[in-house]
């Protein structure tokens, strides 16, 4: 069964404000994001900080992998999401 979308999982009047909430959630990661590594070049290097980079982005991928599954499951089992 294939992952439903963020949108698809609220309510067609909820999805102007999960919109929303949901770029301002983005754009706040960026601004975080952009931020520590700044300060991680600035104090130890450029390439301390690919190296973090690249830690973050192997964590991430396995999240993105994982996590879809996960939820299916729990929903299988009658669970919420």
């Amino acid at each position: 069964m294939a992952a439903r979308s963020t949108m698809d999982r609220v309510r067609e009047q909820e999805r102007t404000g999960a919109a929303a909430l949901m770029m301002l959630v983005s754009f706040a990661a960026q601004l975080v994001a952009s931020l520590a590594g700044g300060a991680t070049i600035a104090k130890f290097g450029y390439s301390a900080m690919l190296a973090y980079a690249e830690g973050l982005a192997a964590v991430a991928a396995v999240a993105f992998r994982a996590l879809p599954a996960l939820m299916e499951a729990r929903v299988a089992d009658g669970g919420q999401e």
